[in-house]
C-alpha cells in the first residue's frame, strides 16, 4: 500500500501551525525535522521550488 501524500494546503498549515506554536524545549528538534522533510520531499518531485521555499520561509518564522 502506498502512503498518502499530503496536499500542499494541508503541510503549509501544518508548517504555520508548528512556526507558530509557543516556544517548547525541542521546537528547534522539531522544525529542523520539518526542514529535512521538506528537502526529502522537493528531492523526490513531490514539492515545487516555490512550494518548498514557502514552506521553509515559514518555519524561519517560527
Amino acid at each position: 500500500m502506498m502512503a498518502r501524500v499530503p496536499d500542499f494546503p494541508s503541510l503549509e498549515r501544518t508548517a504555520n501551525r508548528i512556526a507558530e506554536h509557543p516556544f517548547f524545549p525541542d521546537k528547534c528538534m522539531v522544525i529542523q525535522e520539518c526542514l529535512e522533510d521538506i528537502e526529502h520531499r522537493f528531492r523526490q518531485g513531490e514539492l515545487s521550488e516555490t512550494q518548498r521555499t514557502r514552506l521553509i520561509a515559514i518555519l524561519a518564522t517560527g
